[in-house]
């Protein structure tokens, strides 16, 4: 069954004059088929300029209603999580990894530290001074023992290029 579409029908009527029963009229602004007299020959098909003409079931033209705007959906936003739902989990999570990994870690490192100690305490000599440089308990500061060995050994040596040069 041939029909036309009568929205894409413009009305231009070429049809009309290839069609060699007769069976297409202009109504309007747009061409109709008179299904008793067509015979189903096609010819008008190839000929419409805006493919208006369709071979197949009829179908019924929507009809465009008045568009009616749908307010958007207002945006969702999830409520603002208390420090409660989300830091304490995360932190309770945190010092759990903390005493189960770092904790034995540093206790094991820090045994290694304290048996080295004792061993290269126990190997070792105390140290010798000589008796003019002998460490005193009672060291003032600026009396040159203080972290003021370096400065005075190096003015000692800048006299001593002095005096031989």
């Amino acid at each position: 069954m041939i029909y036309i579409d009568s929205v894409r029908c413009n009305g231009c009527g070429e049809c009309i004059g290839v069609c060699p029963v007769g069976a297409i009229a202009l109504l309007g602004d747009a061409a109709s088929i008179e299904d008793s007299l067509c015979e189903g020959c096609e010819t008008c098909i190839d000929v419409c300029p805006q493919g208006a003409i369709v071979y197949g079931e009829a179908i019924e033209p929507v009809v465009s209603a008045e568009m009616v705007p749908v307010p958007a959906p207002a945006p969702v936003h999830p409520a603002p999580a208390s420090l409660r739902e989300w830091a304490l989990p995360t932190i309770g999570s945190a010092l759990l990894w903390t005493g189960r990994e770092v904790v034995p870690r540093l206790a094991s490192l820090a045994l290694d530290l304290l048996e080295r100690r004792s061993r290269s305490a126990s190997r070792t000599l105390p140290m010798q001074y000589p008796p003019d440089r002998e460490p005193s308990l009672r060291m003032a500061p600026g009396t040159g023992e203080c972290g003021q060995g370096r400065r005075r050994r190096r003015l000692q040596r800048r006299q001593h290029h002095r005096r031989n040069s």
